[in-house]
């Protein structure tokens, strides 16, 4: 397996290329990995095996090699982000949660100690 610090939007420092091939060996053994910078010329050509082999071997179109997506379809990273994007409306609602929950407990034992059932709703209702 090949892996190159190019993501797309950010570069990792290439020095880390070989503590990561390190940490995949370990954590998968029996699988080969090689890590090659995005700068590498030995990447590119790598990338045009793949797909050469895609092509020729497996009946792969060129234009299937890119990318693409129909009107109306969703990608992935877009999916990907609107599952971020929910999941950081939830941990608003949770640190609000969280920051009201000593008021909260004290309401509800107050309620029990010294309120009246219709001041207790009154104040959950507040």
């Amino acid at each position: 397996m090949v892996v190159d610090n190019n993501s797309g939007t950010y570069s990792p420092d290439p020095a880390l290329l070989p503590k990561l091939k390190e940490l995949l060996e370990y954590n998968f053994p029996g699988f080969s990995f090689v890590s090659l910078s995005y700068e590498d010329p030995k990447l590119a050509e790598s990338t045009e095996a793949c797909r050469a082999y895609a092509v020729n071997k497996r009946g792969v179109k060129e234009d299937e090699l890119q990318p693409h997506t129909q009107p109306g379809e969703a990608t992935l990273s877009h999916q990907a982000s609107m599952v971020i994007e929910a999941a950081g409306t939830a941990m608003e609602h949770v640190e609000v949660t969280i920051q009201d929950a000593p008021r909260a407990l004290w309401s509800v034992e107050e309620s029990r100690k010294h309120a009246t059932e219709r001041e207790f709703e009154a104040f959950v209702k507040s």
